[in-house]
C-alpha cells in the first residue's frame, strides 16, 4: 500500500477517534488503495466509518476532510456505514457493499469487515447482482467525447470488472482483482482486450480520443451478455 496514502487515512482516523469515541466501531479502507494499484493523485481514498446517529460536530468534521482532499489532486472520501443503513440497501447494492468490504479492504482501527456486514451470496446469484451495477457505473461514461485520468482508470477497472463476472459466477471467487483478470481463462474473444486495458487501469492516462477503450468495454459488455448474466 501507498505510506502516502496510508499515513494520511492514520490521521483521519485519530481525528476521527478523537470525535467519536466508543461509538467509532471500525474504519477502514477499501478500494484501489487497500488493494494496493492506487495511482496516486488519481485515485481517491475510500474511507468507511462504521458508526451511527451522526452528530452535527461529526458532520461538520466530515465537511472539513472532504474539503481537504489529498496532495497531488486525489479526493478523500469518506463514507459512514451501519446496520441500519446496510439492511435498507437494495440487494445488489449491499452485496457490491459486502464484497468489497470483505474482500477489498483495509482495516485501520477497530473490528474487522467480517464481524459487521453480511456474508456475500453465493457465486451465480452474486455474478448475478453485480453484473448490472458493473454496467450502469461503465455506460455513464461511454457517451464522453474525452476523458480524464479518473475517468480512464474508472471504465478501465469497469471493463477488467465486467470480464471477471463469468469467473466470479463459476465459484472461482468473488472477487477478481483487475489486475489477475488477465490470469483467467478467457476465450478468443475477449482476451485480447485484457493487455490494452490493464494498462490504461495501470497507467491511468487522459485520454483526448478514448475510443479504443469505449469499444472494449462495449465488446465485453456484449460478451458477458452473451454469458446470461
Amino acid at each position: 500500500m501507498n505510506q502516502d496514502y496510508l499515513r494520511f487515512a492514520q490521521l483521519v482516523a485519530d481525528g476521527f477517534g478523537d470525535q467519536l469515541g466508543p461509538r467509532l466501531q471500525s474504519i477502514f479502507i477499501r478500494g484501489s488503495v487497500a488493494r494496493g494499484d492506487a495511482v496516486w493523485g488519481v485515485s481517491d481514498l475510500d474511507l468507511v466509518l462504521w458508526f451511527d446517529r451522526p452528530t452535527a460536530a461529526d458532520n461538520q468534521l466530515k465537511g472539513e476532510v472532504d474539503l481537504q482532499g489529498l496532495p497531488g489532486g486525489s479526493a478523500v472520501v469518506l463514507q459512514r456505514l451501519d446496520r441500519q443503513r446496510l439492511d435498507q440497501m437494495d440487494e445488489a447494492t449491499r452485496a457490491y457493499w459486502c464484497v468489497s468490504s470483505l474482500h477489498d479492504s483495509r482495516l485501520i482501527r477497530g473490528m474487522h469487515p467480517a464481524e459487521l456486514v453480511d456474508s456475500v451470496p453465493e457465486p451465480p446469484r452474486l455474478a448475478n447482482l453485480l453484473t448490472p451495477v458493473i454496467i450502469d457505473d461503465g455506460d455513464r461514461l461511454l457517451a464522453r467525447a474525452a476523458l480524464t485520468r479518473a475517468e480512464t482508470r474508472r471504465l478501465a477497472k469497469r471493463t477488467l470488472n465486467l470480464l471477471s463476472m463469468p469467473a466470479v459466477a463459476s465459484g472461482l471467487g468473488p472477487r477478481i482483482p483487475p489486475r489477475a483478470v488477465g490470469d483467467l481463462d478467457l476465450p478468443a474473444e475477449t482476451r485480447p482486450l485484457v493487455p490494452a486495458v490493464t494498462a490504461w487501469y495501470d497507467d491511468a492516462p487522459s485520454l483526448a480520443d478514448p475510443a479504443g477503450l469505449q469499444r472494449a468495454w462495449t465488446l465485453a459488455r456484449e460478451w458477458v451478455r452473451a454469458q446470461g448474466l
